[in-house]
């Protein structure tokens, strides 16, 4: 059972430290390196079951299930090999030379390995059992672990000379995945040595740590960090969007999305009050023929100062050039009354005084009438002309 506590122990540290990769959690965008290093955790993982099965068949003698489990952990191991090989040439560059023919040489190594996986259920000569039950290992299986190993020290190999070229975090990260064909080497040839002790469980365990810390986890941290970059670039772009750039009022088009999630809420009857205020600016265009278009980008700020200094946390819309919209609602609503009062003694003081000058009119939503945010609107557009016409007599007298 101590040989099989290995296993159990390799099983349990891959997926405790690999669990958001063997699971595939919070990963967008995966990259074909994250697809090829969870299928060689499965391998390994796959590995370390047979391993631990094997424990248990040799220590009650089952000679029949220890042959096919047996021929299950070389299988395993092969794929392992096999997945590790395609990892690294895909991680450092598969477009290189070294590394095309160091896959063709795990092709070749794969293809024998598996002759021979495949020609001992006929006839032994990868490894045998006695009448006892005592496992043999046979040429074959001396000529696999040389494959495996000579497989595992190209790609260290590789790995170093591609780490000469790096610095940083870069070439901590090939040293790593270098030492891990370093470590898995050496694991193979103690097992070789030593084939009742589970050492490439051994070596599995270390190296998937090592690889974990150096590799896995700075590259999930870099990967975080660029999701978050870019959702930051987006949310910077989004809000150029939704704000006018010269008066920084909300724009057209985040007022068409409020208007629409407006219309959402009132299709399912999940809005029973809001109210619309619609500003227009009066003498905007005199200015603009008399003083130019820069007094009246000024005029029209002032203006949209003096809505915010009265309809504080409203959101205000710039709906068109020298229009303004504003939607009450939650909390700010059971004021709006008041809070248009004071606005339009404002705009009263102001006339005659060369200050600015604007109409407004209010609409209250109605659900037994209104069955749109448009509709609302509307009334309070014909109340704004209606503003703006007294506004005007005001002013001729």
């Amino acid at each position: 059972m101590v040989y099989s506590l290995v296993g159990i122990i390799t099983i349990i540290v891959t997926v405790l430290v690999n669990y958001d990769v063997i699971f595939f959690i919070n990963y967008k965008n995966e990259h074909k390196v994250s697809k090829i290093y969870r299928l060689f955790l499965y391998s390994v993982i796959l590995f370390a079951i047979t391993d631990l099965i094997w424990g248990i068949l040799d220590e009650h003698h089952l000679i029949i299930a220890l042959n096919i489990d047996t021929a299950a952990y070389f299988l395993a191991m092969l794929f392992s090999v096999m997945f590790w090989v395609l990892l690294v040439s895909t991680y450092f560059d598969k477009t290189k030379v070294f590394s095309r023919i160091v896959l063709a040489l795990g092709a070749l190594s794969f293809l024998y390995a598996l002759s021979v996986i495949i020609a001992n259920f006929f006839t032994p000569v990868l490894f045998s059992f006695d009448g006892e039950g005592v496992f043999h290992g046979l040429g074959g299986r001396y000529a696999l672990y040389g494959t495996h190993v000579l497989m595992f020290l190209l790609m260290s190999v590789y790995g170093f000379i591609n780490s000469s070229k790096k610095t940083g975090t870069l070439k901590s990260r090939y040293l790593a995945v270098s030492w891990f064909g370093i470590v898995f080497s050496v694991a193979i040839v103690l097992q070789t040595f030593f084939p009742l002790l589970p050492l490439y469980d051994c070596g599995c365990l270390i190296s998937i740590s090592v690889l974990h810390v150096f590799v896995v986890s700075s590259e999930k941290q870099e990967r975080i960090l660029k999701e978050k970059l870019q959702e930051e670039e987006l949310s910077s772009a989004r809000n150029l969007v939704l704000t006018d750039p010269l008066t920084g009022a909300l724009s057209k088009y985040a007022y068409i999305e409020m208007e629409d999630e407006v219309d959402k809420l009132i299709a399912k009857h999940e809005i029973s009050e809001f109210a619309v205020i619609v500003f227009d600016i009066n003498g905007l265009k005199a200015i603009n023929d008399s003083k130019g278009h820069e007094a009246g980008d000024e005029y029209l700020k002032s203006c949209y100062k003096m809505i915010t200094n009265i309809f504080k946390d409203v959101p205000i819309y710039r709906f068109g050039g020298d229009e303004f919209v504003a939607i009450i609602k939650d909390q700010q609503f059971d004021n709006k009354n008041e809070l248009l009062r004071e606005f339009n003694r404002r705009v009263d003081f102001n006339v005659g005084r060369g200050l600015p000058i604007i109409s407004s009119g209010v609409a209250l939503f109605d659900s037994s009438v209104d069955n749109t945010y448009r509709a609302v609107f509307v009334k309070a557009d014909s109340r704004m002309y209606e503003r703006k016409a007294r506004l005007k007599l005001a002013a001729e007298k």
